[in-house]
C-alpha cells in the first residue's frame, strides 16, 4: 500500500512537471513575439485614392503632337531644368505647386514632370490629388529622355551631343551675304537689349537667348537663320537650342560679334 502511494506520488510530481515546462515554453514564445511586435517597424500605409493618376511619356508625347491644352510642370531644380528640358515645360519649385493648381483651368491638362515619376515627391493638398486634370508623368523626366522624346538643351560646349547639332558660318560668307542684300538670310543677334541697342549686325533682330524657346515661332520657316551673341559660347547655346527646337537650318558665327568687330566689319545700332 506504501508503495502505490509514492508510485502515484511520483506520477503526480512527474505530471505537474510536464505542465510546468509546457507553460514556460509557451509563455516565451508569447513574450518573445509580444516583443517583436513590439519592436517591428510600422508599415507605412499607401492610399490609393490619393494617388496622382499617371500619364505615360508616349501618351504625353502624342498630346503635344496633336497641340492639347497642356502645361507642363517641372518640379524638378532649377540647373538640371536649365540644363535640359521638354519644351514648353515651366520650372517650379514644389512649395509652388499648390499655388498654380488651386487655379487650375479644367479644360486643360496639367502634367508634373520629376526626376523619376514619384507619387511620393509630390506635395499637394488632399482637395487636389483626386482632380481629373492633374497628372504624373510616368517614370519622370527619366523615362521622357530615354525613351528619346524631344528635350531642349541649353547647349552644353562639352557635349559630342550637342555640337553635332551646330553649323558654323564664316564672317567672311555672312559679311558677303549681307553686302549682296541676300533676301532669305534671318540674323539674330542674342544678346541682351542693352547689348543690343549698344552695337549690332546690321539687319540682326534681337532675341534674347532665354527666350527664343517662347519666341521661336517669330523665326520665319524657310530662310538662312544665322546666330550670334557676344562671343562664340552664346552663339553655340543658341544653334543648339534652335536645333532641338526643329529649326534645322541654323548657322553660328563661331566668335560672336567681338570677332566680327575685331574685323572690323559694319556695326550698326
Amino acid at each position: 500500500m506504501l508503495n502505490e502511494r509514492k508510485n502515484e506520488r511520483a506520477l503526480l510530481i512527474g505530471f505537474l512537471l510536464i505542465v510546468l515546462v509546457v507553460f514556460v515554453f509557451f509563455s516565451k514564445s508569447f513574450f518573445s513575439s509580444k516583443n517583436n511586435q513590439k519592436n517591428k517597424p510600422k508599415e507605412i500605409q499607401i492610399d490609393d485614392s490619393k494617388k496622382l493618376a499617371s500619364v505615360s511619356d508616349s501618351e504625353l508625347a502624342k498630346m503635344m503632337l496633336e497641340k492639347k491644352p497642356l502645361m507642363i510642370l517641372d518640379i524638378r531644380d532649377p540647373e538640371s531644368f536649365k540644363a535640359d528640358h521638354i519644351i514648353d515645360s515651366k520650372n517650379l519649385i514644389n512649395e509652388d505647386l499648390s499655388q498654380v493648381l488651386n487655379s487650375t483651368d479644367k479644360n486643360k491638362k496639367y502634367i508634373i514632370v520629376d526626376y523619376s515619376g514619384e507619387n511620393s515627391v509630390v506635395s499637394l493638398p488632399d482637395n487636389l490629388k483626386n482632380s481629373e486634370n492633374i497628372f504624373i508623368l510616368s517614370g519622370g523626366f527619366s523615362a521622357w529622355k530615354s525613351n528619346q522624346n524631344a528635350t531642349i538643351s541649353a547647349g552644353n560646349p562639352s557635349s559630342l551631343s550637342d555640337q553635332s547639332k551646330v553649323t558654323y558660318i564664316k564672317n567672311d560668307d555672312l559679311k558677303k551675304m549681307i553686302d549682296e542684300n541676300t533676301s532669305n538670310l534671318y540674323i539674330i543677334d542674342v544678346q541682351n537689349s542693352t547689348a543690343y541697342s549698344s552695337g549690332h549686325i546690321k539687319g540682326a533682330i534681337n532675341i534674347f537667348l532665354d527666350d527664343i524657346e517662347k519666341r521661336r515661332r517669330e523665326i520665319p520657316l524657310g530662310k538662312k537663320v544665322v546666330v550670334y551673341g557676344k562671343d562664340g559660347l552664346s552663339g553655340f547655346q543658341a544653334g543648339t537650342r534652335l536645333f532641338d527646337l526643329g529649326t534645322t537650318n541654323v548657322f553660328v558665327l563661331p566668335d560672336g560679334l567681338d570677332a566680327w568687330r575685331e574685323k572690323g566689319f559694319e556695326i550698326v545700332k
